[in-house]
């Protein structure tokens, strides 16, 4: 945080501070959810199995899996490998609980 606060401008520091004193932050909370939901609507470059490239690839399939506090997305440029994916990381999931 620390780094990323280094890198604001002046003025947009000042505007960041206005608003949190004044509104409890809400136009910086908004941005913050505004980039967050960005971030999660866009896809992956490559499919987590096979790695073709999935730019400019129409449909693709996306996986959000983890636990709440360690979320992470992946993309699949078919269904076999979407598929694929599941029924690996089920496994090693169910290896992890029994042991």
């Amino acid at each position: 945080m620390k780094e990323a606060i280094a890198c604001i401008e002046d003025e947009d520091l000042f505007k960041m501070q206005i608003d949190l004193k004044a509104n409890n932050g809400n136009i910086l909370q908004k941005l913050i959810d505004e980039r967050l939901k960005a971030i999660e609507n866009q896809k992956r470059q490559f499919c987590a199995v096979c790695s073709t490239d999935l730019q400019g690839k129409g449909n693709t399939f996306t996986l959000m899996f983890g636990p709440d506090d360690f979320r992470r997305k992946g993309s699949f440029c078919e269904v076999d490998c979407l598929e694929y994916f599941m029924q690996n990381h089920v496994k090693k999931l169910r290896k992890e609980i029994n042991q």
